[in-house]
């Protein structure tokens, strides 16, 4: 899996310094910056090319799935997270998704959709948290 590329993590990078920067009095700019950001820069489709996308879409959204959830996984561990809460951003959207979607293709897309969320956010925080430290 490629992930994404230096060029794309960079402008989420300075996307999410600018707008955190002009939002941080914003209670919801700490999730909603991340996500509109990865929107625009870190696409979750990171395992196929277009052509795969076209030929084995199922097969391109689980490994989009796996990719996402290591990802994440690997973030969390930098920041010495070992559990996942109960009732947390992430715990409550894969519950939603479990709940809303029946095992297959619909689920995995769900849940791709939160990874993918989730990853973003804590691949922000860092840079977030300079940002606020700088503003005290």
């Amino acid at each position: 899996m490629a992930g994404p590329s230096a060029d794309e993590i960079a402008a989420f990078e300075a996307c999410v310094s600018e707008a955190y920067a002009e939002n941080i009095e914003n209670f919801t700019a700490s999730m909603g910056v991340p996500v509109i950001c990865g929107a625009r820069h870190i696409p979750k489709e990171q395992s196929c090319n277009f052509f795969g996308q076209l030929t084995d879409p199922v097969g391109c959204l689980e490994k989009d799935h796996a990719y996402w959830k290591t990802v994440l996984e690997t973030n969390l561990e930098v920041y010495g997270v070992d559990k996942i809460v109960d009732n947390s951003l992430l715990d409550s959207g894969l519950k939603r998704c479990k709940a809303d979607e029946e095992e297959g293709v619909a689920r995995t897309g769900c849940e791709l959709e939160v990874l993918w969320r989730d990853a973003v956010i804590t691949r922000a925080l860092p840079i977030m948290d300079a940002i606020n430290q700088a503003a005290e």
